[in-house]
């Protein structure tokens, strides 16, 4: 999202009263969460990119995404989140061979993992 795309995100009044009023009555919607998107779904979304650049594992339901902790590292698990397992990865429309740049979420015993795995998976190092 540009800088003239967020000025109007959070500059909009017609959709803002609206949502404030549903989320006062359903606690587990987040603002930032759903507002925005649905936000530029509805009124920006030739301007948007029209896609996620965050993997999270709702999975599991619940209020919040799947926590990889130490033991759920693996080649597999970063493969997978990177576009394996054969997904059909797009943006704007078009193929593209990495679905996400980013996960969430890692427990803090994740990092070691993570960071040996990093030059294997994703070819650096």
């Amino acid at each position: 999202m540009d800088g003239a795309l967020a000025l109007e995100v959070v500059s909009k009044d017609t959709y803002l009263p609206a949502f404030q009023e549903y989320y006062a009555v359903v606690p587990a919607c987040l603002m930032d969460e759903h507002y925005i998107p649905t936000l530029l779904s509805l009124t920006e979304w030739t301007r948007n990119a029209n896609r996620t650049l965050t993997f999270a594992d709702w999975r599991m339901g619940g209020v919040h995404p799947r926590t990889y902790g130490r033991d759920d590292v693996k080649e597999e698990l970063i493969r997978e989140i990177r576009g394996g397992a054969g997904k059909n990865c797009t943006y704007n429309d078009g193929a593209n061979g990495i679905c996400y740049l980013f996960a969430r979420k890692f427990a803090p015993d994740a990092l070691e993992p993570l960071l040996s795995l990093a030059p294997k998976v994703m070819g650096f190092g």
